[in-house]
């Protein structure tokens, strides 16, 4: 359990280490949106851990936590060629698209990138995906937390937190 190294008060994190990777990837599609008492469970894997400290007290974890918060979520699994026939079903899927995740805060903007007209639609930057900025990282993360396990089109949706900076560039990957 960690705690705040200042006021020594738990920050509701729990660090946890397994034997194998079987095993932590088992417990994390297992605990991630685990209600417990008012809240969801959220887990993280961390991408890198140092050996025990010297007293033996604890591990001493790096801040290298994979997908951290922020305002804007990338979402997986949601946009395949073969269903998307014309540039107003992309339209109509982005319109979809934010009133769902209306649900969870303030939309500023969603935005699927759309492939070109003639040659190979995964040359365009980020095709394939949804992009979603919110007004705050609190209602993404509560979006990114409620559609953990959702389904579309018979495809489990994956959200990632995407940098806010490479969204307002229009950088999509």
């Amino acid at each position: 359990m960690i705690k705040d190294p200042v006021t020594g008060e738990f920050r509701g994190t729990v660090h946890a280490e397994y034997s194998n990777e079987a095993e932590a990837k088992r417990a994390l599609s297992g605990l991630m949106g685990m209600k417990v008492e008012d809240c969801l469970l959220f887990v993280k894997k961390l991408t890198a851990i140092t050996a025990p400290s010297g007293n033996f007290e604890g591990e001493v974890f790096k801040s290298l936590i994979e997908d951290r918060a922020t305002t804007c979520l990338m979402l997986k699994n949601i946009v395949k060629t073969n269903e998307i026939e014309s540039r107003d079903q992309y339209k109509e899927l982005e319109q979809n698209c934010e009133q769902e995740m209306l649900k969870y805060g303030k939309v500023i903007k969603v935005h699927i990138p759309k492939p070109t007209m003639i040659g190979d639609p995964y040359t365009v930057p980020g095709f394939g995906k949804v992009y979603v900025r919110f007004e705050n990282e609190k209602d993404c993360e509560k979006a990114k937390h409620s559609i953990y396990k959702r389904r579309f089109n018979d495809r489990y949706i994956e959200a990632l937190f995407y940098p806010e900076e490479k969204f307002r560039k229009m950088q999509f990957d």
